[in-house]
């Protein structure tokens, strides 16, 4: 976690030590902008380990980092999160699924598309005309959801640590004068980078697959160096060992992939693919 928000500082301090310099600030923009959406990315992948209370041992103090340095910055809830994630596992790809429902009521979400249809919906996600359908789609996790009749409120704790948390940004803010920064360094990459990398690794993860059984509800990406560091931070590349043991930290998932590479039946219908481009699949060996 520390990592990740280090990675982000750097970035930030890099393009703020240049603000004096127009042409250099705008021309390391965009690099600036793809390290931190990445990096949104990862505290995504955090906050879901956080869901299933793998980030330290103690449940409180778990939602408490969860939702200050994960959810809360990246404008989700990991209380709210967690509720749809736990019928996710439970009822992968099935009418159980809400994230299965939601995503084949919206057309945007169904799959396989057209090279040229799905290449178009990409960039609309990086020019951030199609934010407003993916944030659709993460505001019902987020704490500012209104509460509604049928819709459960956030405790307590969860609704003072996030009044506290945005207060504290409001302030902070605004007695440095950074809103500007904030929009640009934050926000702008939330609105567009940030949506592509969560479309494209969803697609990855359970979508266009024959969903028969367990081992091909969801797919385990061999990933290149590049898709790791942008696509599959903290190892959210082995969703498939993830979905087939939930308790075990993002940390330890590769070492129970190659653990689950010895069983014969793993290695014959496990959904394993060499790039979040797709491709052939790749050669399981032990």
């Amino acid at each position: 976690m520390g990592r990740q928000w280090l990675t982000i500082g750097i970035a930030c301090v890099a393009l703020y030590m240049l603000r004096g310099h127009a042409t250099w600030w705008w021309s390391l923009y965009p690099i600036a902008a793809l390290v931190i959406a990445s990096r949104q990315h990862a505290l995504l992948g955090l906050m879901h380990d956080g869901t299933h209370y793998r980030l330290v041992r103690n449940r409180q103090m778990n939602d408490l980092l969860s939702d200050l340095l994960c959810a809360f910055p990246i404008g989700l809830s990991t209380e709210l999160y967690r509720r749809q994630h736990l019928l996710h596992h439970q009822h992968t790809n099935q009418a159980g699924d809400p994230y299965w429902v939601q995503m084949q009521a919206h057309e945007d979400w169904r799959w396989p598309k057209d090279h040229l249809v799905a290449l178009r919906l990409f960039a609309s996600d990086l020019a951030g005309l199609c934010c407003h359908k993916t944030f659709l789609i993460l505001f019902q996790w987020s704490p500012f959801q209104p509460t509604s009749e049928g819709n459960k409120p956030l405790p307590r704790a969860d609704r003072i640590r996030f009044l506290i948390f945005v207060t504290t940004v409001t302030a902070v803010l605004t007695v440095t004068g950074s809103w500007l920064y904030f929009l640009l360094l934050w926000l702008l990459p939330l609105l567009t980078i940030f949506g592509a990398l969560i479309r494209l690794r969803s697609v990855a993860e359970h979508l266009a697959l024959p969903s028969e059984h367990e081992l091909n509800s969801t797919r385990h990406v061999e990933a290149t160096a590049l898709e790791r560091l942008l696509l599959a931070p903290v190892n959210l590349n082995y969703h498939l060992a993830h979905h087939l043991f939930p308790s075990v930290p993002f940390y330890n998932l590769p070492k129970l992939h190659r653990v689950l590479l010895t069983d014969e039946s793993f290695r014959e219908k496990a959904h394993i693919t060499k790039t979040y481009l797709g491709g052939v699949l790749s050669e399981v060996t032990t």
